[in-house]
């Protein structure tokens, strides 16, 4: 997902948004973020960007084991590997004199 940008400070858009949430979560927001010396605003949004990056590591996992079972995409992997079959460059030497 693309990053919308103020266009004078550069910095993220920001919209806002009010959600609902139960009064003892809420107190342990305010606790948390004031033990992080940070708003409650950005302890909310770090931890929704942690939870989306959690859901798209997933969702990433899971096309890869899907992908692992499917018969076209290993022949594909392996097509792709025999293409490359001795195209590594030698190792190279290190330079004298120059350290």
């Amino acid at each position: 997902m693309a990053l919308t940008t103020h266009a004078r400070s550069g910095r993220p858009a920001r919209a806002k948004a009010t959600f609902t949430l139960a009064t003892d979560l809420l107190a342990e927001v305010k606790k948390a973020a004031r033990d992080e010396e940070s708003s409650s605003t950005a302890f909310v949004a770090e931890a929704i960007r942690e939870k989306l990056d959690r859901m798209e590591a997933e969702r990433r996992h899971t096309l890869l084991e899907q992908a692992s079972r499917d018969p076209l995409f290993l022949e594909d992997v392996e097509s792709v590997q025999r293409d490359f079959v001795g195209s590594e460059l030698p190792p190279r030497r290190p330079r004298r004199g120059n350290r």
